[in-house]
């Protein structure tokens, strides 16, 4: 007969007979009050000892909570919002100045006639720019051209216009200029014409005298 099959009959004998104590001593229950098994666990009906559930393991319970934690819809961190940018500026040129025909006139009738040759074309081109409405610039090449003019009040005028000229400054184109001077005080039909190239002639003279190094 196996051992749990004794200790059971004796069980029972030790019930009818009020033995308790033997009862309990056998089951694993101690007369002290402490329900411990010889394994620390408490026994059943037939004085096995209980196994705690698989449920109230420890492991068990820290594997639930880390699949748990895994499989856990993840909330994403609130991305802040940048700051709004400002409008770009929209940048106005302002608009090109328009040019003034009449400039742009003057300037084609001033080129026609500083590039003119011979007497009877650039007479023509100055009555021209003349007629326009325009008057000559006060410049050395300008007065140079007019005293090629066939009307000597034109060459008069430029006369004029030279000596102010050569008073501040150097004659440009001297040999130019002078061999026009001295063809005017010999062929100029009016005595004036003559004169005031003349008083040209002497006046450059000087100037280069005064400048001479």
């Amino acid at each position: 007969m196996s051992n749990r099959t004794m200790n059971s009959d004796h069980n029972k004998r030790g019930m009818r007979s009020g033995n308790w104590s033997t009862v309990l001593r056998r089951g694993g229950v101690h007369e002290g009050g402490s329900n411990r098994g010889t394994h620390g666990t408490l026994p059943d009906a037939h004085g096995r000892p209980l196994t705690p559930s698989p449920s109230s393991s420890p492991s068990l319970n820290q594997s639930r909570a880390a699949l748990e934690a895994l499989f856990a819809p993840k909330i994403a961190p609130p991305v802040e919002s940048e700051p709004a940018k400002p409008p770009p500026k929209i940048v106005t040129l302002p608009l090109a100045k328009e040019v003034d025909p009449r400039h742009s006139e003057a300037n084609r009738l001033l080129t026609k006639l500083l590039a003119a040759e011979g007497r009877a074309t650039i007479s023509k081109c100055a009555d021209a720019y003349v007629n326009a409405g325009f008057s000559f610039p006060f410049e050395q090449d300008v007065m140079l051209k007019l005293l090629e003019h066939s009307d000597e009040d034109r060459i008069r005028e430029a006369l004029a216009t030279l000596t102010e000229l050569l008073d501040n400054e150097l004659p440009k184109r001297r040999a130019v200029l002078e061999a026009r001077l001295r063809r005017l005080e010999d062929d100029a039909e009016d005595p004036q014409t003559r004169e005031l190239a003349s008083s040209l002639v002497l006046l450059i003279r000087r100037k280069l005298k005064t400048h001479a190094p």
